[in-house]
């Protein structure tokens, strides 16, 4: 039995591989405690390839490689060149990720491999790995892109792959895409495809596995579905909620929901009956107390004013009701104690869990007067939620299709938007905007200007990042806007955007996207998933493609 675990990395032989890009194997040695004090070694063989549109460049010239391991017990660090591949040590753990950076610069000369001065050309993570006494060995592909750019997933043989809606049009919009912990996929489910000018809804869902680059799709599901929220949760079940269907041939909210376990033989686990139908609304969890708060959204038919571009002028039509789920019992949602004070749809929510005091923030939005400038407060008490604070005028500025993200423990960012809806109907044609709002949530909301983005957006996805970069995706951008942009924070102060050194390819509005690996407590490897979403300019095409952002 080996007490000392040990590890190699040797380089791949394949022609077709490097034929298409560069390509090295890494074969970690991982060592699994056993009875005794012994160990044995599990082999984690690491494939690094570029990823597609990244050919020829994110390897190019890359000198030497430092390769990371993190949430093991003990951690490892080592440095190594191309032609002179070494090993590394991966202890016990079950969120163990391995990160590989590529330099350009020849590290094991001059440089520490535990704090290098110099920054990485490229950088890849895998997904958090289980490691224990059981564990088989492993082998993985693991995408090294340039940092702070934007490339596309491949498969074990090396190809680019794309999502696969299952309709004879390609593409997929107004779709959730959500990582799942645990099985390291991505649940991509429902949404809509344009085709002639008719955009009609999607009965299919398809995972991606992070670790092989594929796609695969379900089973189909039983209802058409788009324009749904998706929720995952502690244990790793997805919750589908409301969303357009088509109900007797026309295209209307529905009342239920279901539940979906990717990692099952028959995946759809379990169906949700809603009190109301709704869409547009937003569906927040707040893991501390295990409530799920379904918030707003309207109701009612396309000739009552609810379509995926518009709210409903009429007060039965619009949604100030809150619904919520117990993890624990999904089968059925109760009405919460508080409503919205102002009835709304196409919102943004944020929740800031806090044991049972958690709080979730609502904001902006459409009704039938317009876009909303107002924000409202939901907190937890006795298991249910109260509405502790509205205000009408607390944001700057009306807006609808913004983004809002929880920056920290007590204040959240809103970035970009439109401020005009009139009669609650979305238009392209209004100018969306650059400005951001910080606002804190302590003794109520206040807010105040944050430093403008570059490009004015609106329909586009945004995420924060590991080290508080807050990244903005896509949308409909102003002409010569930058497609993606970044919000940093140098050493010295003075936060600034700055667009992302590899562009978005392509800017689309109504994409999904995910933090892979799940969030800062759950195996966090700064990549983001952003899926599908369909052209900004009619007539629109939905898109079938994938991107994969490189964070630091």
């Amino acid at each position: 039995m080996n007490s000392t675990p040990t590890a190699t990395v040797t380089p791949v032989a394949s022609r077709r591989m490097r034929a298409v890009h560069s390509a090295l194997v890494a074969t970690v040695a991982a060592a699994a405690v056993a009875a005794g004090g012994c160990s044995k070694l599990v082999g984690v063989e690491l494939a690094i390839v570029e990823p597609c549109g990244q050919e020829t460049r994110a390897l190019n010239g890359v000198q030497s490689f430092r390769m990371v391991t993190s949430g093991a017990a003990p951690d490892s660090v080592i440095a190594f060149t191309v032609d002179q591949p070494a090993g590394v040590a991966i202890g016990l753990g079950d969120k163990v990720i391995v990160s590989v950076e590529g330099y350009t610069d020849d590290i094991t000369l001059t440089e520490s491999p535990e704090q290098p001065s110099v920054l990485p050309r490229s950088v890849g993570r895998t997904m958090p790995l289980t490691i224990d006494e059981g564990s088989l060995d492993v082998k993985a592909t693991v995408l090294v892109g340039t940092i702070d750019s934007f490339g596309g997933p491949r498969d074990d043989a090396g190809d680019c792959t794309e999502m696969n809606n299952g309709d004879p049009t390609p593409g997929r919009h107004a779709h959730t895409a959500s990582f799942v912990p645990g099985a390291n996929k991505v649940l991509i489910f429902g949404g809509a495809v344009w085709a002639n000018g008719t955009e009609s809804i999607l009965k299919s869902a398809e995972v991606f596995d992070v670790a092989t680059g594929t796609f695969t799709a379900l089973p189909t599901p039983i209802q058409a579905r788009a324009y749904h929220t998706a929720t995952v949760l502690p244990d790793g079940r997805v919750v589908i909620l409301g969303g357009f269907s088509l109900i007797n041939g026309q295209v209307a909210p529905i009342i239920n929901g279901l539940i979906v376990d990717v990692r099952a033989d028959q995946p759809y686990v379990g169906d949700i009956s809603l009190r109301t139908p709704r869409t547009h609304h937003t569906a927040t969890l707040l893991a501390d107390v295990g409530l799920i708060a379904i918030i707003g959204g309207c109701t009612g038919s396309a000739s009552e004013g609810c379509t995926p571009t518009s709210a409903a002028a009429g007060s039965t039509n619009l949604l100030p009701g809150v619904e919520i789920l117990n993890i624990e019992n999904l089968a059925q949602s109760v009405p919460a104690r508080g409503n919205l004070v102002i009835p709304r749809a196409m919102h943004q929510a944020v929740g800031f869990p806090s044991g049972d005091t958690g709080i979730i923030v609502v904001s902006g939005g459409l009704n039938g007067s317009g876009a909303l400038r107002s924000v409202e407060l939901l907190q937890v008490s006795e298991g249910n939620l109260n509405n502790v604070f509205a205000q009408a005028d607390a944001l700057p500025a009306a807006v609808v299709r913004h983004q809002m993200i929880a920056f920290n423990d007590s204040q959240f960012v809103i970035t970009g938007g439109q401020a005009t809806a009139t009669n609650g109907i979305l238009s392209d044609a209004v100018a969306g905007s650059n400005a951001v709002t910080i606002c804190s949530k302590t003794d109520g909301v206040t807010c105040a200007p944050g430093a403008a983005m570059v490009g004015a957006r609106f329909g586009h996805a945004a995420a924060r990042l590991i080290d508080g970069t807050v990244v903005v995706m896509g949308g409909s951008v102003a002409a010569g806007g930058p497609t993606s942009e970044a919000l940093r924070f140098p050493p010295g102060g003075g936060a600034s955007w700055s667009p992302t050194q590899g562009p978005l390819p392509l800017a689309r509005e109504r994409a999904a996207m995910t933090l892979l690996g799940g969030d800062l407590g759950n195996g966090f490897v700064n990549q983001l998933f952003y899926s599908g979403g369909h052209t900004t300019l009619v007539p629109y095409t939905s898109h079938s493609g994938v991107d994969i952002y490189f964070g630091k």
